[in-house]
Parts: C-alpha cells; sequence; structure tokens
C-alpha cells in the first residue's frame, strides 16, 4: 500500500507508485530522475504556480470555486 505519509517520509517511494501504475522508470531515468519527480510534484512547488494560487475553477453542479482552496498547508495529517 502507498501511503501519502509514507512517500513523505521517503519520497523514493515514488518508485512503487510508477509500478503500480504501470509505468516504470527505466534504468537511465532511475538516475536522478525520482528525486526531480519528487521535488517537482512536491506542495511548495505545486502550490506556487501561478495557476493554483489564482483563478476559479468550474466545479460540476455550478459552484465555482477558487483555485487557492484546492491547497492546504500540506502537512501530514492535516486533514
Amino acid at each position: 500500500m502507498v501511503l501519502y505519509e509514507n512517500m513523505m517520509s521517503d519520497p523514493v517511494k515514488v518508485k512503487k507508485l510508477v509500478n503500480f501504475l504501470g509505468v516504470p522508470f527505466t534504468n537511465t531515468e532511475r538516475s536522478g530522475v525520482v528525486k526531480e519527480v519528487v521535488k517537482l510534484c512536491s506542495f511548495k512547488n505545486l502550490s506556487s504556480l501561478e495557476v493554483n494560487s489564482t483563478g476559479i475553477a468550474d466545479r460540476i453542479g455550478g459552484f465555482p470555486m477558487e483555485n487557492s482552496a484546492y491547497f492546504r498547508r500540506g502537512k501530514v495529517d492535516d486533514w
């Protein structure tokens, strides 16, 4: 089982996730790509993107919601 908390404590577990999704890293990619993927997909990086801090998303049901509302503190067990 892949849990968010486990991936935060050991980001290299991304390998387990990509294997589960059926798109494992190649031998060439394994030498640093995993850490780069974790960096690009980090809460800090994603929440700082302009598209995620501005604008409004149209949700199903017709209730618009600001994109920034999808990001909270990015802390483990902050639910």
